[in-house]
């Protein structure tokens, strides 16, 4: 309390001030989004006693060895790479036995399977799909997602599950972070929800329902970025969408619908993970499913890969199939910073094979724009041409010659090497020919191809050299 004149001003004690504190972070939100981190180091550390401490083992380990590759290829390999004159593109490459992808999964103990594809390309063909397959199950539907959110796509959605779980088992897994992130805003369509489940999804979804949610722990703030839905264990969508408007309506993104014996290894994939979401998920270690040997037919093979905390085979697999690729590399992907990659992207031009790369104009997270603008100059100085889609691009595929590559992981640090990601890799011919011409080629259409080095700041390439940490 303080005195001035004859007026007394009674100050705020620091007991006040720290409740208005906590009022303040409460009013934004930031008290939830830390007590779900909270929960994920304490509960998630104590339900799994065995993989916490080796993820954050191989974490730390993988950071010291990435961190040493960064420096080799910015500072010895680059400067041998540049001296090296950029060729025209090859126009006779004999590409159909370029890739000896089958080789590397065989050294790699990833068994080949078969499988059907069929490409969803924008919310407003695979909305649509997926309402229609969901109608229609007689079974089951498992739904892994990064984000499922809380506005009017995702509630119309969640009303079609809520309706068919009388009828069919429903179990849906989603990331704490990425629907944190998605929940800050409701749709006013939105209002039929009952009060107490208004800005949670989950909670919407479970009220007065037998459907299953489950929340995947962020231990060591590594997200479960997968997009997966299995409709009755026979058929499965898989690509880059979320549960959301900005997927229905207004970013360029692709989803694939997949059929045949490969749906098997995706329903392991999504019970493993089911499992891993547990409050004692070690205790399932040993009952995770194991991939099995399917024989593939007609000389069309394809392969599940993923990244999770132990393993970073789409990034490796992608390195492979850039550096042995003669032909061509067309990539489509909103977040393109990793080193190693653009460092074998830009091998690739010097070897004379045409490299492309896509991204959006737009991006929706300002640090992965800038870390990809570095990138992009890396990858203009080498020769590789670079298209920028006017708006966003959340699609996620590649064509390494005669070979596909699609799912949910981006090409940054942050999918190839922490979180959990699904993609499929497939040199099934008219998949790949569908891919090529339908969106890789359709989308180099739609953008503006630069030539020129993009502006950069300094706080640019800081903020790059953070993004290679995180």
């Amino acid at each position: 309390m303080t005195s001035t004149g004859s007026r007394t001003i009674k100050t705020p004690s620091i007991p006040y001030l720290i409740v208005l504190l906590i009022a303040a972070l409460c009013s934004s939100g930031c008290v939830t989004y830390f007590s779900t981190l909270a929960e994920d180091h304490t509960v998630g550390i104590i339900s799994r006693p065995i993989t916490a401490p080796v993820t954050l083992v191989w974490r730390a380990t993988t950071l010291g060895s990435e961190t040493a590759d960064r420096l080799l290829i910015r500072y010895m390999n680059y400067p041998r790479l540049s001296r090296i004159p950029i060729p025209p593109v090859r126009t006779n490459a004999a590409y159909s036995s370029s890739i000896n992808m089958e080789h590397w999964f065989a050294r790699k103990d990833i068994h080949p399977t078969t499988g059907h594809f069929r490409l969803f390309l924008n919310g407003h063909t695979f909305f649509p799909r997926l309402h229609q397959a969901t109608r229609a199950a007689t079974n089951s539907v498992d739904i892994e997602v990064y984000i499922f959110d809380n506005d009017d796509v995702a509630v119309e959605y969640a009303d079609i599950l809520r309706q068919r779980s009388t009828d069919i088992k429903i179990r849906i897994l989603m990331d704490g972070l990425g629907c944190r992130r998605g929940w800050k805003t409701i749709a006013p369509s939105v209002s039929h929800m009952p009060p107490s489940t208004i800005g949670n999804i989950g909670r919407y979804l479970r009220n007065e329902t037998d459907i299953q949610v489950r929340r995947w722990y962020n231990l060591w703030l590594a997200s479960n970025h997968s997009k997966l839905i299995i409709i009755d264990h026979s058929t499965a969508f898989l690509g880059g969408m979320n549960i959301g408007r900005e997927y229905r309506y207004d970013w360029r993104d692709a989803m694939v619908e997949v059929t045949g014996p490969v749906v098997n290894e995706l329903c392991r994939s999504f019970a493993n993970d089911w499992n891993r979401a547990h409050y004692f998920s070690d205790f399932f270690l040993f009952r995770y499913d194991k991939p099995t040997k399917v024989p593939a037919v007609n000389d069309s093979k394809c392969y599940v890969i993923r990244t999770t905390p132990i393993h970073r085979r789409i990034y490796r697999s992608q390195i492979y199939a850039a550096n042995s690729a003669s032909s061509h590399i067309y990539i489509e992907t909103p977040y393109l910073w990793n080193d190693r990659i653009v460092y074998a992207l830009c091998k690739a031009r010097k070897r004379g094979v045409d490299v492309r790369v896509t991204v959006p104009s737009e991006p929706n997270v300002p640090g992965a724009a800038t870390a990809t603008r570095v990138a992009l100059n890396t990858l203009l100085d080498h020769g590789v041409r670079v298209f920028l889609y006017p708006g966003m691009t959340h699609a996620k595929a590649a064509i390494y010659d005669n070979w596909a590559c699609f799912g949910s992981a981006n090409l940054d640090d942050l999918s190839l090497h922490k979180n959990t990601e699904l993609n499929i890799m497939t040199d099934n011919k008219a998949f790949v020919t569908a891919l090529e011409n339908d969106m890789l080629l359709a989308g180099q259409d739609l953008s503006t191809e630069i030539t020129e080095a993009l502006p950069l700041h300094i706080w640019d390439m800081l903020a790059e050299r953070i993004a290679d940490f995180l």
